[in-house]
């Protein structure tokens, strides 16, 4: 899962900085760049994601995809 999460956090991160949503993608970025074990950057997506669901327009595509990277990574999580 963490892999799988990396990469669509930084093909979002990519869709975001596209959509002038620098912030949120540098955040996402530096979770992932900066964490040091699986647990640590997927707590930090996790963060960040919510985050964005928040901010972003209810009937935008970027926050469909972090709302459903956000539910995958709360499965990964979960005990």
């Amino acid at each position: 899962m963490s892999v799988a999460a990396y990469a669509e956090a930084r093909a979002l991160a990519g869709e975001l900085r596209d959509a002038g949503r620098d912030d949120l993608a540098a955040r996402l970025e530096t979770v992932i760049e900066e964490g040091f074990s699986a647990t640590e950057i997927l707590m930090g997506l996790r963060h960040v994601l919510n985050q964005a669901v928040s901010q972003l327009p209810a009937d935008s595509l970027l926050r469909d995809r972090a709302e459903s990277l956000l539910g995958a990574i709360q499965r990964a999580l979960s005990p």
